[in-house]
């Protein structure tokens, strides 16, 4: 599955460590995604009847495209209900592989994506 770089980059780079004298955190060694999917299943747990928006415009909108697909491929407990994934004037986020990939996570009503364009 391909994934434009950048926005793959942005999403699952590991952020530098902030101090090198500092022992490092489990949650320093986490990327991007993984450490936001980690806080929604700590807030879904406190209220498992809430579903899972995403937005964004443009960039943000790409970015949202990518994590929604994260978000429901990971299995989450958490997650019961279809991610939402709304992204306004975004650009591709992946090539033919991904949206084929895309598409069956939304026929296994893991995912809904509206993609509004202009």
């Amino acid at each position: 599955i391909g994934m434009h770089s950048g926005f793959h980059s942005y999403l699952y780079s590991v952020p530098k460590r902030r101090s090198i004298d500092t022992d490092t955190d489990e949650s320093e060694l986490r990327n991007v995604c993984d450490t936001i999917l980690a806080h929604i299943a700590e807030v879904l747990d406190a209220f498992p009847g809430y579903a899972l928006y995403i937005t964004g415009h443009s960039l943000g909108g790409a970015l949202a495209c990518l994590f929604s697909f994260s978000a429901a491929c990971c299995n989450l407990p958490q997650f019961k209900h279809p991610i939402r994934c709304v992204s306004i004037a975004s650009p591709k986020a992946g090539n033919e592989d991904f949206r084929t990939a895309f598409e069956l996570l939304e026929a296994q009503n893991k995912v809904r994506h509206l993609r509004v364009v202009n």
